[in-house]
């Protein structure tokens, strides 16, 4: 059953008697017996009741022709004699026919750098025999290092359409994609159409495309360093601090994206990472090219030396020593030259403020 519907109030008809329409009302030469106020609740012999439904064809339909059948009082609510409800066959069939979605191309550049967005195109190819109508359909979208589509592909995208698909013409699609800095050699990017089956096709199993295949160069690396600390020989904890530094490229590459500055307190002069207590960190999105470099500061309020990390003792005055690391989250590709991001500022005394309370 697709649909529904019901005809007059359950029991409304009973002892109501007939209205008929008053003249000039009635239609000409039509038995005005068979015209009564109270058509919704009663049947006249040999009297029409038109009614319109609409209902939407089950999308998991096998494909083949189908026939819409109306059966009346189902529920039995009217009484009848012999009392056999009436069926009715429409005399037409509803042809249904499913489509074949292929993705039918994907082209990508033939060369790709890293760090740089390429484009990539699609087609989506309908073969028929049933056409899609403003019909939902997912799309995947994988990257490789296979020649053959297999598990080793990555999802890098997946794309969400509301369109139809006529059959014999291509629906085209674009999106973009950067590769990581590192990233070198063949890849082989594969689309896989309606993967969840959003519509049932003729045949599923044609719905991955075949390879387009891109050559990947890797970035040229950046090299970040701290080229310069500025900072007072004497810090007070609890009070504000400002420590100014400079980071330079010492790279061939050109940095992009964001990336994060860190400085770190130790009591010993040199760094690591797990002694080093962690205070503050300053963002930054320069293009900085070869040879060039910015400048900028922390303002840092410490607490005591001693209740940052154990490895000071509990007296006024402190040896510490100050650390900045750049690019600390790794974001910019730098290749093998991650090993010198780390500089430090030589010993400073770090002063822990007594207090003197006078009563």
């Amino acid at each position: 059953m697709v649909n529904e519907t019901s005809q007059g109030l359950f029991n409304s008809g009973l002892n109501v008697p007939d209205t008929l329409i008053p003249y000039p009302c009635q239609p000409s030469g039509t038995n005005p017996a068979q015209f009564n106020e109270n058509t919704f609740n009663v049947i006249k012999p040999g009297s029409n009741h038109p009614k319109a439904a609409n209902f939407t064809i089950p999308s998991n339909l096998p494909a083949g022709n189908y026939y819409v059948y109306v059966l009346t009082n189902a529920s039995r609510s009217v009484f009848e004699y012999p009392g056999t409800p009436e069926t009715r066959r429409s005399v037409l069939p509803i042809t249904i026919q499913r489509p074949d979605a292929i993705v039918s191309a994907v082209t990508v550049p033939a060369n790709a750098v890293c760090g740089q967005p390429i484009t990539i195109n699609y087609s989506i190819l309908n073969n028929g025999p049933g056409a899609v109508f403003n019909h939902v359909r997912r799309d995947k979208i994988y990257v490789s290092v296979s020649p053959v589509f297999n598990g080793s592909a990555q999802l890098i995208d997946s794309l969400t359409y509301t369109e139809g698909l006529p059959v014999g013409t291509a629906v085209l699609h674009t999106l973009n994609y950067t590769f990581p800095a590192s990233t070198s050699g063949t890849r082989y990017f594969y689309v896989h159409t309606n993967f969840d089956s959003a519509f049932r096709e003729t045949n599923s199993n044609n719905n991955i495309s075949a390879a387009a295949t891109t050559i990947v160069t890797s970035a040229a690396p950046s090299d970040l360093v701290v080229s310069n600390i500025q900072l007072a020989d004497t810090v007070f904890a609890v009070f504000p601090a400002n420590i100014k530094y400079t980071i330079t490229n010492n790279g061939t590459g050109t940095t992009s994206g964001i990336w994060k500055d860190s400085i770190f307190i130790s009591c010993s002069p040199t760094f690591n990472p797990a002694t080093s207590y962690y205070v503050a960190k300053r963002s930054h999105s320069e293009i900085l090219t070869t040879g060039n470099s910015y400048t900028d500061s922390f303002s840092v309020n410490m607490d005591f030396a001693f209740n940052i990390n154990n490895c000071f003792p509990k007296i006024n005055m402190n040896a510490a020593y100050f650390f900045i690391k750049t690019n600390a989250d790794n974001a910019v590709y730098e290749g093998s030259n991650g090993n010198n991001n780390v500089t430090g500022s030589g010993s400073r005394v770090l002063i822990n403020p007594s207090v003197d309370r006078m009563v």
